[in-house]
């Protein structure tokens, strides 16, 4: 939790007492160089800062006194624009984003991610417009030299035929060199602004990214031990009222049973179909994923169907039947909204939908195969989702996440037809590419 407002109360003079403590750290700053830092007793305000910033205080010291007391404030990227325009160097700012990144609440982050993304929808329209208005001219320029050298006056009575084609013949390479020169200005115009749209957009992208690749706090969090399943390293626990299934080795659960007041639970930035959410152990450092039960637990035994003709494969009942079958070719695949297929919740397990890729491939005898979606090849990354169905079952066999935008299966199959779903785990989606290894 950031804290806005330092202390308020007053000192015998009347004077607010933060004010006195701030000057006693001010002072020692400038005396004392690189001593101990004395915090104030709250977390640094946004004012205290511009004041270190426009006291000329040492940039070395300025880190120093951010890393050891931290902000009260979250650093936005107009609240960063401010103080650089006030004299803040990049190691000052950069200190000032990792400690409020590193304190940020979900909501925080949601927030400033939506502002990072308008202004770069701004700064594209802004610089899109700029290139249009450039090609327009360099359009207007060229179709006047054009015209120009496409004008071939009528053959004369001095002139032979040889001649007058020889001159036809001149003007139409004219015209044909003037349209190369013309595509290829504009090519490079192009590149020019779009590494310029780059350049401005660098920082905002990679904020965003740095955001939406963290994991937050649930912030409330009532977590309840429940018991622990030895054969299956499955640690259930009662979140917010709804029973979970971490998957935790032994020894950890076991530690952490003796424990149990340290943990505390954080989830990923864009919610996932399985609305996964990550068990902390925040004395030793260790993360360990979880599912709701009634995602993760097995189907209930179905009673068997009466006979008569075969039922469909149960895989494809969750897709309309004009739904495109791709086949894995480590190629680059782009979701479209516009051509996609719409998952349904039997799918996800919820009641939300998502668009999806589907694959397929058949394996002749029982082979051991690797399927791995990279989601980070694209201008857009984004959280895939991976799952793996054989033509009988709905119930999916998941990937594994491969950091932030990738996933793996590694399984053996027996022969048979197999159905592949990738989709995003989040409400974004961009390029990826999928891979299927068969027999390695």
């Amino acid at each position: 939790m950031f804290c806005t407002q330092p202390p308020t109360g007053e000192t015998s003079e009347g004077r607010p007492r933060f004010r006195i403590v701030w000057s006693v750290l001010f002072l020692a700053v400038s005396a004392l160089g690189q001593a101990p830092v004395p915090c104030p007793s709250a977390a640094l305000t946004e004012t205290q800062v511009m004041e270190l910033v426009k006291g000329h205080i040492p940039d070395g010291r300025i880190v120093q006194i951010v890393s050891t007391c931290h902000i009260g404030f979250f650093p936005t990227t107009d609240v960063l624009g401010g103080l650089q325009g006030a004299g803040a160097t990049v190691p000052v700012l950069e200190a000032l984003r990792q400690d409020g990144f590193s304190r940020i609440t979900l909501a925080q982050a949601q927030q400033e991610v939506t502002l990072l993304e308008r202004k770069v929808q701004e700064l594209s329209k802004a610089v899109e417009g700029e290139r249009d208005g450039a090609w327009a001219q360099l359009d207007a320029n060229y179709q006047q030299q054009r015209n120009k050298a496409a004008q071939v006056g009528p053959k004369d009575m001095f002139e032979t035929a040889a001649d007058y084609a020889a001159r036809v013949a001149r003007a139409k390479a004219g015209v044909a060199e003037l349209d190369r020169q013309h595509g290829a200005e504009k090519n490079a115009m192009g590149v020019r602004y779009e590494g310029e749209l780059v350049e401005k957009t660098q920082a905002l992208n990679r904020d965003i990214a740095a955001l939406r690749e963290r994991n937050y706090r649930v912030e409330g969090a009532e977590l309840l031990f429940g018991d622990y399943d030895a054969e299956h390293k499955r640690l259930a626990a009662n979140l917010n009222g709804e029973e979970y299934w971490f998957t935790v080795p032994t020894d950890r659960a076991k530690d952490l049973y003796g424990r149990w007041s340290t943990a505390i639970v954080d989830r990923q930035f864009d919610e996932d179909v399985s609305h996964t959410r990550y068990l902390v152990d925040t004395v030793k450092d260790g993360r360990f994923p979880g599912v709701p039960k009634k995602i993760a637990a097995p189907p209930e035994p179905q009673t068997a169907a009466p006979s008569g003709p075969p039922a469909p494969a149960r895989a494809q009942n969750f897709l309309p039947g004009n739904c495109p079958t791709l086949v894995p070719n480590g190629q680059l695949a782009t979701f479209n909204a516009d051509s996609d297929c719409e998952m349904r919740q039997v799918v996800v397990g919820n009641s939300s939908k998502a668009l999806v890729h589907r694959y397929s491939f058949r394996v002749s005898g029982r082979q051991h195969v690797t399927l791995t979606v990279d989601a980070s090849r694209g201008k857009q990354r984004f959280t895939p989702l991976l799952l793996l169905y054989n033509q009988n079952s709905d119930t999916p066999t998941k990937g594994a996440p491969l950091g932030a935008a990738g996933a793996q299966i590694t399984i053996d199959l027996n022969p048979g037809d197999y159905i592949v779903l990738v989709t995003s785990a989040g409400r974004t989606g961009g390029q990826y590419v999928l891979e299927l290894k068969q027999g390695e």
